[in-house]
C-alpha cells in the first residue's frame, strides 16, 4: 500500500508544499533498493521491477550513479545532489548481487535467495566472486523465486547456503522453478503535495487561524487525538477543556498537512514563569517581543550550563518548557537546532529541543518541547546542559536566546 510515483519510490508522500527536492520530492536510489529487496521478500514481482527500472533509468541517463532526483521529473536536479554516490552505487550492484543471484550475507556463511522476474528470464553468470578464502563461480537458470536445485562443485546440497569455512575455488549452480508470481499490484500514484500548514492562534478563548487554499476542512486535534472537525477559521475552546491543541489541513483528496504548532492550554493559566536574566546575565544581543527586562544566551561556548532555582508550593505533575527564539535558520532547512539535556535536581529527566524559527529572525518567540516531570513541594533545581549528545548535525551552531521558564501543573 505505499505510495510510489512513476519514476519511483519517493522518500515521503505526499511531499511538502514550497519546499525544495532533496528528500522532499525527491527519489534516492539507494532508498529505492530497500524498497526493491522489500518487494523481493513479499514476493511482489511488480514493485521488485518499478524498482529496477527506476534504478536502471537514473543511472543510465546521468550515466554516474547520482545520490537521489526529483520524484516529480526524474531530473537529476536536486536542491542538493553528489556523482559517484557510493550507496546509489551500491544499490545498483545488490540488482545483481543480492537480488538476481540471491547473496545474502549471514554470520557463518553465504545464504542464496534469488529472485528473477520473468521477463530477465534465462542464464546468468557471476564469476570470480571473492568471499573470505574462497572464489566463487555462480550461475543462475530460469525464472522466479523458488530454487529447485543448488549444486556445489556439481553435488546436489540439501540447502542453498555456503559455509564461510571453504576455501579456494568453488562454483555454483542454481536452478529456479520458472513459475509465474503471483500478479500481486503496487499503489502507483500520481505526486502530490499535502496541503499547507495552518497556523493557530488563541484569543479570548478562540481558537483561530489563516484560510489554506488547497483546504476543504480542518481538524482540531486535543492532545494528538482528532477532537472536531470544520469548515470554518476558527474554534471557541470552552473555558475547562484543557490539553494541547493543534490544527491540521485536510485537502480535497483526503490528503493531511502537518499539524500547526500545539498550543498548550494544559492549566496555562496557572503556570509559574521564571524570568532567565534574573539567574543569569542577559544578552547584549538586541530583539524585540521577549518578556522581562532581557534573555540569556546559550550556545556550545556562552552558558553551556543554565540554572533556575524555583519553588513548588504543591505536590503534583508539572510540564517543564522554555520560551525561546532560534534565528539561524529557516524552518524547513538548515541543521541549527539547539539540543540541551534537562536535569532536575542532579536527575537527567529529558531533552529540550529548540528548533530554528527562522533565518535571521531573533524576534520570533515560541515554545520548546515540554518534559513532565513529579515535583514535591519545596526547593528545587532546574538545570540545562549542553552534553557531547547534544551536537547538531551543524557542530558548530548549536545557539538559542532564553526568555523564560515555564513550569505548568498538569490537570
Amino acid at each position: 500500500h505505499m505510495p510510489v510515483v512513476e519514476f519511483g519510490t519517493p522518500c515521503i508522500y505526499p511531499q511538502i508544499p514550497d519546499m525544495f527536492s532533496y528528500h522532499n520530492n525527491a527519489v534516492w536510489p539507494f532508498v529505492q533498493s530497500y524498497w526493491m529487496w522489500a518487494g523481493a521478500k513479499a514476493g511482489n514481482e511488480a514493485s521488485v521491477l518499478h524498482s529496477i527500472a527506476a534504478i536502471y533509468r537514473a543511472a543510465t541517463l546521468f550515466a554516474t550513479n547520482q545520490e537521489n532526483y526529483v520524484a516529480t521529473t526524474g531530473d537529476y536536479k536536486t536542491k542538493l545532489n553528489s556523482s559517484n554516490m557510493l550507496w546509489s552505487l551500491s544499490g545498483n550492484l545488490s540488482i545483481v548481487y543480492h537480488l538476481f543471484f540471491g547473496i545474502n550475507y549471514e554470520e557463518d556463511g553465504l545464504l542464496f535467495r534469488p529472485f528473477v522476474p520473468k521477463v530477465f528470464d534465462g542464464n546468468r553468470s557471476l564469476s570470480g566472486v571473492n568471499y573470505r578464502n574462497m572464489i566463487l563461480d555462480i550461475e543462475v537458470e530460469g525464472y522466479g523465486n523458488k530454487i529447485t536445485s543448488f549444486a556445489l562443485d556439481g553435488k546436489e546440497q540439501k540447502r542453498a547456503f555456503i559455509p564461510a569455512s571453504l576455501k579456494g575455488k568453488h562454483t555454483i549452480k542454481i536452478t529456479l522453478n520458472s513459475k509465474d508470481f503471483k500478479n500481486n499490484p503496487i499503489h502507483l500514484v500520481s505526486n502530490a503535495d499535502s496541503p499547507r500548514m495552518p497556523i493557530a492562534k488563541l484569543q479570548s478563548g478562540k481558537l483561530s487561524w489563516e484560510a489554506i487554499e488547497e483546504a476543504t476542512s480542518y481538524q482540531l486535534l486535543k492532545n494528538g487525538n482528532l477532537w472536531k472537525t470544520t469548515t470554518e477559521l476558527s474554534i471557541d475552546v470552552p473555558s475547562n477543556e484543557s490539553g494541547e491543541f493543534m490544527v491540521r489541513a485536510i485537502d480535497k483528496n483526503g490528503e493531511e498537512s502537518f499539524a500547526g504548532e500545539p498550543i498548550n492550554m494544559q492549566n496555562i493559566q496557572s503556570a509559574t514563569l521564571y524570568q532567565i536574566e534574573d539567574y543569569m546575565p542577559a544578552s547584549s544581543r538586541t530583539s524585540t517581543g521577549f518578556t522581562g527586562n532581557g534573555f540569556v544566551e546559550i550556545s556550545k561556548s556562552i552558558n553551556q550550563t543554565l540554572t533556575v532555582p524555583v519553588d513548588i508550593k504543591q505536590k503534583g505533575t508539572y510540564v517543564i518548557d522554555w520560551k525561546y527564539a532560534n534565528g539561524n535558520g529557516p524552518t524547513h532547512s538548515k541543521n541549527s537546532c539547539a539540543i540541551r539535556t534537562l536535569h532536575v535536581d542532579g536527575q537527567r529527566i529529558g531533552i529540550s529541543v529548540f528548533p530554528q524559527r527562522g533565518n535571521k529572525v531573533w524576534d520570533d518567540w515560541g515554545f520548546s518541547n515540554g518534559v513532565q516531570v513529579s515535583l514535591k513541594p519545596g526547593k528545587h533545581s532546574i538545570v540545562l546542559k549542553f552534553l557531547t549528545e547534544n551536537e547538531n548535525m551543524n557542530l558548530k551552531t548549536n545557539q538559542a536566546m532564553i526568555d523564560y521558564l515555564r513550569i505548568a501543573p498538569v490537570k
